[in-house]
């Protein structure tokens, strides 16, 4: 994650600034050139780790589910859904073992016991993840804040 220096208290590495309308044109570049797309990035990243919270979730759920309606060794029907709502019944033998992807294309079998705690471990992870993405986001936030006051500023003394 990049560290702005601070640009408030000394002049841009390329050139001097001269006068107001420079310094206005200067941070007015610098926030939407810069400060906005780190903003819209981390967003974008944060609401990706929160949608991925949300799986991990609903497979800690679904498993719950199997768990408490499916007898072990019994077969579980179910419908799949093979695309633009087409389902066809299915009938899987034995349920008692899971197919998760743990990331980078790389899947497991697990059993409930293991999925449920796989998924717990995940979704601490990915909450810690979720906040520094959101403490991050509110350091550009106040970034923005603090050089839209001090273009504020200079526009008043102009």
């Amino acid at each position: 994650m990049p560290k702005y220096k601070s640009i408030l208290s000394t002049e841009p590495d390329d050139e001097p600034v001269s006068n107001i309308e420079q310094k206005i044109a200067y941070f007015d570049n610098f926030i939407h050139q810069r400060l906005q797309p780190d903003l819209d990035a981390a967003c974008e990243r944060r609401d990706g780790v929160f949608k991925e919270i949300a799986e991990y979730t609903q497979l800690r759920q679904n498993v719950a589910v199997l768990r408490a309606r499916q007898p072990a060794g019994r077969p579980l029907e179910t419908r799949a859904d093979l695309g633009m709502d087409f389902y066809v019944t299915a009938v899987v033998d034995d349920c008692e073992k899971i197919v998760v992807d743990i990331g980078l294309g790389v899947f497991v079998e697990m059993g409930w016991d293991e999925v449920e705690a796989a998924a717990k471990r995940r979704e601490d992870f990915l909450g810690r993840r979720g906040e520094a993405l959101t403490t991050r986001i509110t350091e550009i936030q106040a970034h923005m804040k603090l050089l839209l006051n001090y273009l504020a500023q200079l526009k008043s003394v102009r």
